[in-house]
């Protein structure tokens, strides 16, 4: 990979890291959080600190975003404001469901996590925001190719089981296209171990928000408990894309009185 790639990847990911931890970081900590070398986080922090993205604490030697970070955003902010309530409307989901919740949208041929709010079961999903599955194995993803034509997703499906990394995920891509046409006809879309053995979600599309990409929801913990929540679950998904659309409206209105 790419130097420059890499480095961005890296930086991305670390503000992305202190985002969910919401608190100061050492060396040691972003290193193991990242997985990558002592040296490289290093260097990465010293950088960003010279910039003027990082102040480091000396007494204790940790790291915090400055507000230089917070203030690049305020354009979007004021654009979006409402967006910002995503998280917790994703939140009541969790809380009704007492499963992981998450917001995806489409990278590449991946499904690619933007929210993640962990339910409160304990054998719950472990989800993370940035967390990459493929389009073709997973029910998000089946959601969003609804949008796509049916060449295309034949193309993403061919492609998962060429390249995905996982030959689980090669073996269950080559059900996609029949799960994304059952996704137009009910409505919804139901996994049951494509993604993860022993796992299942239920997924919808939202509506999109304006400036944003096409996203979807879902929710989903052991398939047992899924199922027996199905009602439940599409319930209070249902509700959730009621507010989105609702929240569209009034940034819609918002951008354009």
């Amino acid at each position: 990979m790419d130097t420059s790639i890499k480095s961005s990847q890296r930086t991305l990911a670390l503000f992305e890291l202190f985002s969910l931890e919401q608190r100061p970081l050492t060396i040691k900590q972003i290193t193991d959080a990242l997985d990558i070398p002592q040296s490289s986080a290093s260097v990465l922090t010293k950088s960003l600190v010279s910039l003027g993205y990082l102040e480091k604490n000396e007494q204790n030697r940790t790291y915090y975003p400055t507000l230089r970070v917070s203030l690049l955003g305020t354009w979007m902010r004021r654009q979006h404001q409402r967006a910002g309530q995503l998280p917790a409307l994703l939140s009541e989901v969790a809380r009704l469901t007492g499963e992981s919740t998450i917001l995806a949208m489409r990278n590449g041929m991946y499904s690619q996590y933007l929210i993640a709010q962990k339910g409160s079961s304990p054998t719950r999903a472990q989800v993370e925001s940035g967390m990459l599955y493929p389009l073709a194995c997973c029910s998000t993803g089946w959601c969003l190719l609804t949008l796509e034509r049916k060449d295309v997703v034949g193309k993403i499906v061919r492609r998962t089981i060429s390249e995905a990394k996982e030959d689980y995920w090669r073996e269950t891509a080559r059900n996609a296209i029949e799960q994304v046409q059952l996704t137009q006809s009910r409505g919804y879309a139901f996994s049951k171990g494509e993604t993860m053995r022993g796992l299942g979600a239920i997924a919808i599309l939202l509506p999109s928000m304006p400036g944003a990409y096409a996203m979807s929801a879902g929710c989903g913990g052991r398939i047992e408990r899924v199922e027996a929540k199905k009602d439940l679950i599409l319930d209070a998904l249902n509700e959730l894309a009621r507010s989105v659309r609702t929240l569209k409206e009034r940034e819609e209105h918002f951008l354009f009185s």
